[in-house]
Order: structure tokens, then C-alpha cells, then sequence
């Protein structure tokens, strides 16, 4: 038995010799490479796009993009808490390749691999090339994904979620970790890398701006390899930033719609929304559902600690290293309160502060010995992180090209084969004749029994209200008629291929983007709508609270039309 175990730790020794996971044969990097490339070709080239699950809420990207190629300029023409480059990279999208919902797939892809361009980079020379590696795949496949971050179902959320998490995981990977390697151009290319990031990041998203922010900040103050680096990175950042403002309106009028965006917090919708739970019950949450990655993280930084052995430079390290990983978990954590979804990839970041420390530590050969074996319990921990999740996004990606293989249990969004949505699917096992809407149309429940029963709506309900929606917008105000429809995101403009109307915002939560006070003025809203649409069969926060606010003036100022599905109010 003692001999087994002997050869057990003599065959983990030569794993975790120093520098082993640095040494990843060219050709297994190389094919996972390739194996990422072609999932990414795999999805952009799909015919067609398939929704599973919460099938509102592809409409967001595609808003944003059918906004764009139609000439209209985020924060100027519309409201919007992000930033414009997610609209302009749809925008642009839409304009190489033609208006098509198939942009929800065409983004992800061309910009996932800018994801793991960036974590490589950032890791180069401060974590083992193999760790690198799984990094890079592990926030490439998570930006491509179809797949909701906290859930099963191919939802095509909008993306700037995924690619802000990617990017702002290379710079704390980069700000936190000083490299093996150092020199003066590794400094100029990082404070470079870490600029570029940053002021790409105020524009997509500022909140992952904000935690790039303060991963500079703790460089400065606890990392001396990067403190003089960040320094100058966080001067140019702002510098390139203003720069911006000296230019442009537009920086000036998005800073308004943040300003809006963070005013609407509004007790009556909070609780029935979701929007904003409570920061510490969402931040119990982030962490039961991050528990392994934030047990790793803690148990990491314990664990350098307890090894300093009495040795003040070591201690110091420790210290350095504790606070450096403590901090950079904390600011992660904090930030991601403000977000939906409770899986945060960038705790990731802080995880691979102390593996790092592990690996690079300077110590007595049985010591070093005892390092490595850390490392590698660590590494082999963290793999158990990434590894079912990048099977699970890769999975995701070949389940949706197969499924569209058939049309079986599928609805198209629209009959109209020159609509930009005439791409886009939904699922629906029974087809369009079990829409539960249709019960309403056919006169079977009242509109008021049946909004009463249902909490939400699927793929089959919502093509059916598409058609209906489509149909009586043609029969009443024309082909070429701007609307607003009160749901959580509006989508008759892009499905008709109809002009997006000016002053209204891309998309509609309460306490998220309107609400509190930073109300929804009908004056200012409605001005370039022809057409507003009450759906009669959904009971959605959004509907009430847009219903709640609009409705009076709509009486004063519109003609009402009733049907059984929706009502209508014309100019």
C-alpha cells in the first residue's frame, strides 16, 4: 500500500514538475484551436435562428440592430443604458449581410474569438500556457453561446453581457497577476492591451468598465509588478475617454440615459419584476451558485498563506497575494449584483491569483515540491470548472444546427419570407394551432380569464401574436407605420421591416430602464408613433407598468381599436 502511494505522488510529482503545464504540445493547442473555430463556423453559418426558451427577449438584439441600419444613432435617437458599439457591431452586421435575424448568431461568433484573443494575451507570461488555454476557450465558447448563463434553453440573449464578462476577465487576469517575463515592452503592450479593453468596455457596458476600473486601482495599490503599468493605463484610458466626449454629443447623452437608467428604481415594480432584488439577497445567490469557484478562490488564498513558513518575504508575497485575489473576488462580486444572471465568469480571474502564486513561487526544493502539488490540485479544480461549461455552450451551439435540420415542432416568427425575421423560429411542439392565444381570438375564453391564468407565454403564442399584430397594423396604418407595443421589448418595427420610431427606448423594464423617476413621459414617447399595441392575452410587469403610465393620455389623444387579441390605439 505504502508502495502504491509512493508511486501515486511520484507519478503527481511528475505532473506537477515545474513548468509542465507551460509546456502544452503547439498541436493540442492547435486542435483545440480548430475544434473552437469550427463550433464558432458552425453557428454563424446556421440557416436559420431557433428560440426555446423566454422568446421576447431576442427581439432586443435584433431592435438594436434593425435600429441601427436604419440610420438611427443610440442615445440621440433612443435611450439606452448601453453603450453604443453593441449597436454599431449589429448595425454593421446587418449592413454587410443584409438585415436578417440571423445577426444574433453572426455577432457572438465574429466577436467570441476577440474574447479568447484578449484572455491569451493577458495571460501570457502570468499563468501556465494549459490554464491559459482552458481560459480562453472557456470565455470564447461562453460569449458564442446560445444558451442562457444561469439556465437550460437557447435563448440568444443580447450579448453584451457575455462579451463585457469576457473582456473584463483578461484585464483583471492582467491586473492582478504580475508576469514571469517582465520587461519594459511587456509593460507598454499590457498598459496597451488593458487601455484598448477598457475604453471598449465604457462603450459596451459601463458596469464592466467600472470593474475594470478597479482592478487597475488594486494593481496600483497591491501589485507592485503592474502598479506603474495600470497607472499609466488608467491615465490614457480616461484621456482616450474624454476625447471621446471633446468629439461627440453622443458620450454626453449616454452618460443621460445611465443617469436615467439608475433613476428609475421604483418600489412599486421592483418586487413584481425581479429587476433589482435585494444586494444582499442577490449576493448570497451570486455566491451559492458560484460556490466552487468562491471555495477556490478561498481556499487558494488560505493556502498560500499557511505555506509562507515563517519567512517575512514570503509572508509579504502572502499578504500581497491575499489581498490582491480577496480584492479582486470582492469587486467582481459586488459589481455582478447589478446583473440578472448569478453565474459570474470573472471570479475566475480571482481563482487563478493564487494557482499563479503557487506556481511561480521561489522556495526550498521539498517545498517547491509541495507548491506544485498545489498548483496542480488547483488547476485540476479549476478544469472541473471549466470543462463542464465549455461542454455545455459547445453542446448548446451543435444542438441548435441540428435541430434545425427539421421544421418539426417549429413556428416561423412571420409568413413574409422579405421580413429580416423571416429567419427566425420558435419552438412549439404543437405547432401554431396550439397558441393558447388563438382561445382568445376564437372567442373559447374571455381575454381577461385567460391573462389571469397564465404567468407567461411561449414560442407558438407569441408567433400567433406576431401575425395578428402584423395584420392589423396593415389593415389600420399601413405597411410603413412606426409602433410601440407594450412588452418588455417591442417587435413589430424589425418584423415588418417598418421605420423604428425616434424618442422611445430599446427595450422596456420596470425599475431597469423606466420607472421611479425617470418615468415614461407619453408626450416625448409616443410623438413618433402612428401605432401603440396592448396585447389583451399577456400579463407581464412590463405591460402593467407601460399600461399604468401611457393609458390615460392614449384616452385623451388616440383612437382605440378593440380585438380580441390587441387593442390598437392610432393617431
Amino acid at each position: 500500500m505504502e508502495e502504491r502511494l509512493q508511486a501515486w505522488l511520484g507519478k503527481l510529482d511528475e505532473w506537477a514538475e515545474p513548468g509542465r503545464l507551460d509546456r502544452l504540445p503547439g498541436s493540442i493547442l492547435g486542435a483545440a484551436s480548430l475544434a473552437v473555430l469550427a463550433l464558432l463556423a458552425l453557428h454563424a453559418t446556421a440557416p436559420a435562428v431557433l428560440v426555446s426558451d423566454m422568446p421576447m427577449d431576442v427581439f432586443i438584439p435584433l431592435d438594436a440592430g434593425w435600429r441601427t441600419y436604419s440610420g438611427q444613432v443610440p442615445h440621440i435617437d433612443f435611450d439606452t443604458p448601453v453603450g453604443r458599439l453593441y449597436y454599431d457591431v449589429y448595425g454593421l452586421v446587418m449592413h454587410w449581410f443584409g438585415p436578417d435575424a440571423r445577426a444574433v448568431l453572426w455577432v457572438p461568433a465574429l466577436l467570441a474569438p476577440l474574447v479568447g484573443a484578449a484572455t491569451l494575451l493577458a495571460s501570457a507570461g502570468r499563468i501556465p500556457r494549459a490554464i491559459a488555454a482552458l481560459t480562453a476557450t472557456y470565455l470564447t465558447m461562453m460569449a458564442a453561446s446560445p444558451i442562457h448563463l444561469d439556465r437550460d434553453g437557447l435563448v440568444h440573449l443580447a450579448s453584451y453581457n457575455r462579451i463585457g464578462w469576457g473582456l473584463v476577465t483578461a484585464v483583471l487576469v492582467a491586473a492582478a497577476i504580475g508576469r514571469s517575463n517582465r520587461t519594459r515592452r511587456t509593460d507598454a503592450l499590457d498598459a496597451l492591451l488593458c487601455t484598448t479593453l477598457l475604453v471598449v468596455l465604457f462603450y459596451v457596458k459601463v458596469t464592466y468598465f467600472a470593474l475594470g476600473g478597479l482592478a487597475l486601482l488594486i494593481a496600483v495599490a497591491v501589485v507592485p509588478a503592474n502598479r506603474w503599468w495600470a497607472l499609466a493605463a488608467g491615465i490614457l484610458t480616461w484621456v482616450l475617454i474624454g476625447l471621446t466626449f471633446a468629439a461627440s454629443e453622443v458620450p454626453w447623452a449616454y452618460i443621460d440615459d445611465i443617469r436615467g437608467a439608475a433613476a428609475s428604481a421604483d418600489p412599486k415594480w421592483v418586487s413584481a419584476s425581479g429587476s433589482r432584488t435585494p444586494g444582499l439577497e442577490k449576493l448570497t445567490a451570486d455566491l451559492m451558485d458560484n460556490l466552487w469557484v468562491v471555495l477556490l478562490v478561498f481556499g487558494g488564498l488560505v493556502g498560500f498563506s499557511r505555506t509562507a513558513d515563517e519567512d517575512p518575504a514570503l509572508e509579504a508575497e502572502a499578504n500581497r497575494v491575499g489581498l490582491t485575489g480577496a480584492g479582486i473576488a470582492a469587486a467582481v462580486l459586488v459589481v455582478g449584483v447589478q446583473s440578472h444572471d448569478h453565474h459570474n465568469p470573472a471570479l475566475i480571474a480571482a481563482a487563478l491569483v493564487p494557482l499563479a502564486a503557487f506556481a511561480s513561487r521561489t522556495s526550498q526544493a521539498t517545498k517547491r515540491r509541495r507548491d506544485n502539488r498545489i498548483a496542480l490540485a488547483l488547476t485540476i479544480a479549476l478544469a472541473m470548472v471549466y470543462v463542464p461549461r465549455i461542454g455545455r455552450d459547445a453542446f448548446g451551439i451543435i444542438v441548435h444546427r441540428a435541430l434545425l435540420t427539421s421544421t418539426t415542432g417549429q413556428v416561423t416568427a412571420t409568413e413574409d419570407p422579405s421580413s429580416p425575421v423571416s429567419t427566425l423560429r420558435f419552438v412549439a411542439p404543437g405547432g401554431l394551432e396550439s397558441s393558447k392565444a388563438r382561445l382568445v381570438k376564437e372567442g373559447r375564453v374571455d381575454a381577461e380569464v385567460y391573462r389571469e391564468l397564465i404567468e407567461t407565454f411561449d414560442g407558438a403564442d407569441l408567433a400567433f401574436l406576431l401575425r395578428e399584430g402584423t395584420a392589423l397594423i396593415n389593415e389600420h396604418a399601413g405597411p410603413e407605420a412606426s409602433s410601440l407595443t407594450l412588452l418588455f421589448a417591442s417587435p413589430f418595427p424589425v418584423v415588418m421591416g417598418a421605420p423604428p420610431p425616434r424618442d422611445t427606448l430599446s427595450w422596456y423594464h420596470p425599475s431597469r430602464t423606466f420607472g421611479g423617476d425617470n418615468p415614461l413621459v407619453p408626450e416625448v414617447l409616443l410623438a413618433d408613433v402612428d401605432v401603440v399595441l396592448v396585447p389583451n392575452t399577456i400579463g407581464t410587469v412590463a405591460t402593467a407598468a407601460m399600461k399604468d403610465m401611457l393609458e390615460p393620455w392614449l384616452r385623451e389623444n388616440r383612437r382605440r381599436v378593440d380585438t380580441p387579441v390587441w387593442t390598437l390605439w392610432l393617431k
